[in-house]
């Protein structure tokens, strides 16, 4: 379920995302995939290009993002550096198709005019979607996407330390936002307590021989 803290921080569960990732056009599904099995920003996953990609180490490095209009060979943040990070299995063979069959210069994810997504481009596609689905429309693709991406991994069991490294964040103090449990992970934890006492169950075998 879409969980909101305190501070109205949002997040879709994997179980409600992929119905919502469906209503997508297939066109568009890339970069949103993209989004949602790596966790970066979507104006890095904008900015990202081919020559970002080695497919002989099945990586890819954020290391670039776009400012307003403005491309920036840099991430989000005064103190960020660039962060190499796996390439998820489900994206491999579309990101290798597009690394060898494109200029090195040529971005990772174009739409369907052939040009890069802007952040308008990707706006629209998200208010379609949200509309398509009734979702709230405080709703952000961030939330759908990143926030989403780390909250998961953490509920699953992913270290704080793991999942800061796959923001590409300075420190896990960034990352502790994420570390909210959702009730099923909570009934699973206090499922291992019990009252069912040695006495109790010596006195129910009794009366049951008798």
């Amino acid at each position: 379920n879409i969980e909101v803290s305190e501070h109205s921080f949002k997040w879709v569960s994997q179980q409600d995302q992929i119905p919502i990732f469906n209503l997508i056009e297939d066109k568009d599904k890339p970069i949103v995939a993209f989004l949602m099995l790596h966790g970066c920003r979507p104006s890095e996953a904008r900015a990202l290009r081919c020559k970002h990609v080695d497919l002989r180490t099945e990586t890819v490095t954020i290391s670039a993002t776009w400012s307003g209009r403005v491309y920036r060979e840099k991430r989000k943040g005064r103190k960020s550096k660039p962060v190499t990070i796996p390439i998820h299995r489900e994206m491999l063979d579309f990101m290798a198709g597009r690394v060898k069959n494109s200029l090195p210069d040529a971005f990772m994810f174009i739409d369907n005019h052939g040009k890069f997504y802007s952040e308008n481009r990707l706006k629209n596609i998200w208010q379609g979607v949200r509309r398509k689905a009734n979702l709230d429309v405080s709703l952000r693709l961030y939330d759908f996407t990143r926030h989403s991406f780390a909250s998961n991994l953490i509920n699953s069991g992913t270290s704080l330390f793991k999942v800061s490294k796959l923001l590409g964040h300075s420190s896990t103090k960034m990352t502790e936002k994420y570390t909210h449990a959702d009730v099923d992970n909570l009934r699973a934890d206090i499922g291992k307590l019990t009252l069912k006492t040695i006495p109790i169950l010596s006195t129910t075998k009794k009366a049951a021989s008798e």
